[in-house]
């Protein structure tokens, strides 16, 4: 009876240490999809996970394929796969959610949308003598 009970203890006491172990041993860091899923709650996005993940997923594959060549054309495609209330602002904060978890490689597109180098779409100067205006 003496040896049961020890015998026990000594168990328990050996579970007690390899749980902790065991939940240490488990990747703090959760499924990206998970956490994409998340972080469009946080802007009012709902939706199934798996299908806002394979829109996100399909957006960054659009421009490691050239067929989007800046955000502008990502967040269209993206507003045409969202609900049809989506938003203009909601649709680039699923591209940056996206950009950020499936390839944030591509987040510098979004940065030189919101800062345009100078000189950027500025159209040219006309060319010809100064109108009677100018003078």
């Amino acid at each position: 009876m003496m040896m049961t009970k020890r015998l026990a203890s000594t168990v328990v006491a050996a579970m007690a240490l390899a749980v902790p172990a065991l939940a240490m041993a488990i990747p703090a860091h959760a499924d990206p999809d998970t956490d994409f899923y998340n972080e469009l709650h946080i802007y009012g996005i709902y939706g199934e996970k798996d299908y806002n993940a394979w829109i996100g997923k399909i957006a960054c594959k659009r421009l490691w394929n050239n067929l989007d060549h800046d955000a502008n054309q990502s967040a269209q495609f993206v507003k045409r796969q969202l609900d049809k209330d989506t938003t203009t602002e909601q649709a680039y904060q699923f591209l940056g959610a996206a950009y950020r978890t499936y390839c944030p490689e591509k987040l510098p597109i979004l940065t030189q949308m919101a800062h345009p180098a100078p000189g950027a779409d500025t159209p040219p100067a006309p060319v010809g003598p100064p109108l009677a205006a100018e003078q």
